[in-house]
Parts: C-alpha cells; structure tokens; sequence
C-alpha cells in the first residue's frame, strides 16, 4: 500500500514540474485502440460491390506487350489515382471500367518518389470512393480490389500489420503501410480501404522472400495527405538518374558497382561511361582470348556504393540536372567522370 502511495506521489510531482514527461508516461499506459475489421461475409460483400464500382483496369502498351494495373475514382468530375509505375512514361493510358466500357485517361500529375499519379477519365460523374480522415491503425482490416492473376476488379481481403515502413529498395516509395493481402502485380495502384468503405492507400508493391511468400505494400492515402493538392495542379515529379543499368554478372567480389549496361544518349553515355563488353586480350602465350569487362562505379561525390541499389539510392537523394562527380576503376585504372543527372521519363523512355 504504501508503495503505491509513492508512485501516486511522484506521478502528482512530475505533473507540475514535468508535464510534457508526464504526458509520455500517461501515453505509455495508453491501450492502443481496437483494431475496425469487418463483421461479416455479408459486410465484406457490400464493401466489395462499392469499391469494385468505383475502381477500373489500366492497361498500357509496352515495348514487351500490355503492362495491367489499377486504378480508382476520388471524385466525381473524373479524376483517379493509381500507382505511377503503372502508367509511367505516359501521357495516356487506357482504361476499363466494371461494365467494360473504355474510356481514355489523361496522365494529369505523378511524383515518382512516391509512386503516385493522378489520371483524369473521360467520364461523367462516375461512382468514386471518399478519403479517409487519417491513417488506419494496425490490425485494421482492409479491402482492396486489382487485375492480378487474369482477375477483372477482383477483391484483396486482409489487414494492417505495420505503418511507415521503411522502403527495402532504393526505389520503392518510403513511408508504406504493409498489408496482409494476397496482393499480386496487376493490382498496383488499386485503392485500398477500411471498414468504412475510405481510402487508407494506394497498392504499390510487394516483397517475395525465398519461401516465395509474399506482403504487400501500399503508399498511404487521406485527406491529410499534401501530395494529392500536388498532383491536382499538374505536378510532375521525377526521380534522377544516370542511365546506368546494373549486371547479371555483378559480385559482392566486385570492387564497386558493376555497370551492365548505359542507356543511349543518356548522362552517363555523354560522359564517358562504359557498357560491359568482350575484348580479346593476349595472353602471356602469345595467344588471345575473349574477356568480360566492365567500368566500376566506386563512389558519386565521395559517397561510396557498393551495390546498385546503393547506387540508386545515392543518386536519388541528388538533383534532376545536377553535376555529379562518379569516381570510376577501368582496367584497374581510377578515373573521375562529371556526369549531370538526366530525369528518368527522359532517359529511360520504356
């Protein structure tokens, strides 16, 4: 009894002289709100058939056949979003709505870094889905509906495992909501709501591990998100680069970034950079023999890479049009190439 006392005490004494380490104390003991899944089949049912009505299919022709995603209404007057991998390096793409009309969708705004655009449909006043007012809260249930696996607007049930995850790859969006969903590629840039029938994010992409199990991730999306008033005024936000892509034959042996391949008429191409390639040596015999060579990116402004996602990574915290100075090893020699960073819808046209 008399130790509780104490305690009671000294919570009364930190309220007046620390309040702002009371607080943290009285959050501590804060029971983090009940999970909002849905109740039942029939619930999950009339979610479905809302969401489905107000989602579509995109599809986009690439240089290796038709490129599927999704996408979804957040208004009235036609406008959606979608992931932007999906309709990148497009100022149009197709879509096909739940009756299996076609309209065609106009590529309003993107930003790269988050993989997020905002298409316009030809359409008048279709069925959308509202914005939720903030984030969901892990254990929420979640459905979301993509064009995975030959589906046409199949729905995704699952939940919230974890909020503002860290991006496993330098060129995945930061700050994701990981999902447990059978989410799959086709269903990229689908919505992804609660129980309430709001948007909470937008599907962006999914980790396979070595057990070929796989969690999914979405890019988070409400009313407090400030992107979305980018994208609405035309923003177009790109990610830069060099127009380097990596090898099949790269080594953790390597001495730095082994460059596979460089993008024609791309920064790294206009300074110099070299693709792997055959060359016939002469062996100490007298005799030749064929060789794979190849440049190594060892540092960019004296960060030092090691792998290529390090790589983009390092580049990417860099400006469009910015000077960078790589520090390169060719046949065993260090070489110091300026290259100024291309924009990637520029560089890389598919």
């Amino acid at each position: 009894m008399k130790g509780c006392l104490t305690f009671v005490v000294l919570i009364g004494i930190l309220l007046l002289v620390f309040p702002k380490a009371t607080q943290q104390i009285q959050e501590t003991f804060v029971k983090p709100p009940e999970p909002v899944v849905l109740q039942s089949g029939s619930q999950e049912d009339q979610l479905f058939r809302t969401v489905r009505a107000s989602s579509f299919k995109i599809e986009r022709d690439a240089s290796d056949g038709v490129v599927i995603g999704t996408g979804f209404f957040i208004d009235e007057e036609g406008y959606a979003l979608t992931a932007y991998h999906v309709v990148e390096f497009r100022e149009q793409v197709r879509v096909v709505l739940p009756n299996a009309r076609r309209f065609t969708a106009d590529v309003v705004g993107f930003d790269n870094n988050t993989d997020l655009a905002l298409l316009k449909v030809r359409i008048d006043k279709p069925n959308f889905l509202p914005l939720a007012a903030t984030h969901p809260n892990v254990g929420d249930s979640i459905l979301a509906v993509g064009n995975s696996g030959g589906d046409f607007l199949q729905r995704r049930v699952g939940k919230v495992i974890d909020l503002d995850v860290a991006a496993s790859r330098a060129d995945f969006p930061p700050g994701t909501m990981e999902m447990q969903a059978p989410i799959a590629p086709g269903d990229s840039g689908g919505p992804v709501v609660n129980a309430k029938g709001q948007v909470v994010g937008v599907i962006s992409y999914i980790r396979i591990y070595e057990d070929e199990s796989r969690t999914a991730y979405a890019v988070p999306m409400n009313q407090e998100q400030k992107v979305l008033g980018e994208l609405y005024s035309g923003v177009k936000r790109d990610v830069p680069v060099l127009g380097v892509r990596s090898s099949i034959h790269a080594s953790s042996f390597d001495p730095g970034v082994r460059v596979g391949g460089v993008q024609q008429n791309s920064p790294a191409e206009k300074a110099g950079l070299r693709p792997e390639r055959s060359e016939n040596v002469r062996m100490n015999d007298g005799s030749t023999e064929q060789v794979l060579k190849a440049d190594y990116i060892l540092a960019i402004d004296g960060t030092r890479v090691r792998n290529f996602d390090e790589l983009i990574g390092v580049v990417r915290r860099k400006q469009i049009g910015e000077v960078v100075r790589l520090q390169v090893e060719r046949d065993g020699k260090r070489l110091t190439l300026p290259v100024q960073l291309g924009a990637r819808a520029s560089v890389f046209n598919e």
